[in-house]
């Protein structure tokens, strides 16, 4: 079945999860095409379990049809030309859909919350490299189910910490499967998350003893309503010292202290500082951390960019006893040139509820090539 998975806002960061999904299900896939807007695949998978499984893809498309956009008015598309369809990518060529297709949304494309909301049913049009892809939308993400979540749980989040939908990012692109760690845990916004997608055994940690009392609380709601008997192990631990604190781990996935909260953009300089100052925090976490992971295990964080005002300052991506992964590796070169999928880390959106971020996440991905050398 050949099947197109529409991109969230950030299209590379969903496609980085995409393809980290596929590998460690071990999701057979060929590839077919690719754009901004979507990755259209061959494969055989159940489109609604998928779709909840994601964090960042908004609809999975069936494709019916595949052509050249010139042959669009010889193309046999039956009722569902009285039927709404969504548009992604060649917006110039509006015009000469609409005169084949009589229901157009007026911003090209129904959201994911419209359809869901109105019970409504979609067709979809996916511009490729250079052909035309259509095909019914048989599965649609549901925003609702992460808002509640983060709504409904016992303990709230700060404003601008981790959203589920990215903490579910996180666990895919960590790829774990039986067990996953998150040392700088906050209230358990991906701990619940770990929960909802059925990984079974979750350990998490933190240095601020206040809100661990506030991630306990979460995580037991999670459990109960989920249905849940995943086993929690909660520890009061100092992440730069992780090792004393877990034994044996599968994955990591966490979002650390990305540093101060910044209302305004601040001078190069101060930025360097601000990195500077949280260097060694990350350093020494990632360096005990090669004590209890696995061989070959993944470590996805997120680590700040500042957006200071003579450009972008980075925390350093380099640790010893890693490799960073490239998200991009399965995709054909002439691709990545294209669309210029040139590095090996997503930045996250700059916005975030309508609030400019200037301390912006990056999501990396590493990978375990060499244990602590022992004393």
């Amino acid at each position: 079945m050949i099947y197109a998975f529409v991109f969230g806002k950030n299209w590379k960061l969903s496609l980085a999860e995409i393809l980290s999904y596929f590998e460690y299900r071990e999701i057979k896939w060929s590839f077919v095409d690719l754009s901004k807007k979507a990755i259209v695949v061959d494969t055989e998978i159940s489109p609604q379990d998928t779709i909840s499984d994601l964090g960042g893809t908004l609809k999975i498309v069936k494709i019916e049809k595949q052509f050249p956009f010139a042959e669009l008015f010889s193309q046999d598309f039956g009722d569902w030309t009285e039927r709404p369809i969504s548009v992604y990518g060649s917006y110039k060529l509006l015009h000469n859909i609409r005169k084949v297709f009589n229901i157009v949304p007026k911003d090209k494309v129904l959201s994911h919350t419209e359809i869901i909301s109105k019970g409504l049913k979609e067709s979809a049009l996916i511009f490729g490299l250079k052909t035309c892809y259509w095909g019914k939308t048989v599965a649609v993400s549901n925003p609702f189910g992460f808002k509640k979540r983060d709504i409904q749980k016992p303990a709230q989040r700060t404003r601008l910490a981790i959203s589920p939908s990215r903490a579910r990012i996180l666990l895919n692109l960590s790829q774990a499967k039986e067990n996953v760690l998150d040392p700088f845990c906050g209230v358990g916004t991906i701990a619940v998350e770990a929960i909802f997608h059925g990984i079974k055994r979750v350990y998490i940690s933190d240095y601020d003893k206040e809100v661990l009392k506030d991630a306990e609380k979460n995580v037991r709601w999670a459990k109960k309503v989920a249905g849940s008997n995943a086993k929690v192990i909660i520890k009061h631990c100092d992440a730069r010292k992780i090792s004393e604190c877990f034994s044996k781990v599968e994955a990591v996935a966490t979002e650390p202290d990305l540093g101060v909260s910044l209302k305004r953009r601040p001078s190069k300089a101060d930025a360097r500082q601000i990195i500077l100052y949280l260097k060694p925090l990350y350093k020494k976490f990632m360096n005990s951390l090669r004590d209890c992971l696995e061989l070959g295990g993944r470590v996805a964080i997120t680590l700040p960019c500042i957006n200071s005002k003579s450009g972008k300052v980075y925390a350093g991506k380099f640790f010893l006893g890693y490799e960073l992964v490239d998200p991009f590796e399965s995709i054909a070169q002439r691709y990545r040139e294209f669309l210029k999928l040139d590095g090996k880390t997503v930045l996250d959106e700059e916005r975030e509820k309508g609030v400019k971020r200037n301390v912006i996440r990056e999501f990396c991905v590493y990978r375990l090539r060499e244990k602590a050398t022992k004393k």
